[in-house]
């Protein structure tokens, strides 16, 4: 019983410590956009850095889209639900 349980945790702690990495890395982005926007909502709408913060921004969300759609998105992805009624090559 004792060798079960062993080989049960080391076969499941890496997926744990994986799926905590995983998570913090996700929050560390999303706290860097809260933060990000909370910096451009501080600076006058005229000051140079705008753009290069607007640009900042728009690349951390395609990232947290990007983990998100990853994480979330199914194995195999279904098809559109069209039927082909042409003859196959084989």
């Amino acid at each position: 019983m004792s060798e079960l349980l062993q080989t049960v945790i080391l076969a499941v702690l890496p997926a744990l410590i994986a799926g905590q990495v995983a998570i913090t890395r996700t929050g560390g982005l999303r706290k860097d956009i809260r933060e990000t926007i909370d910096l451009l909502g501080k600076l006058p709408a005229n000051h140079p850095n705008r753009a290069t913060l607007e640009v900042n921004i728009g690349e951390l969300v395609d990232t947290l889209v990007r983990r998100q759609r990853r994480r979330f998105e199914p194995i195999t992805r279904a098809g559109d639900g069209s039927v082909s009624t042409s003859p196959s090559p084989c």
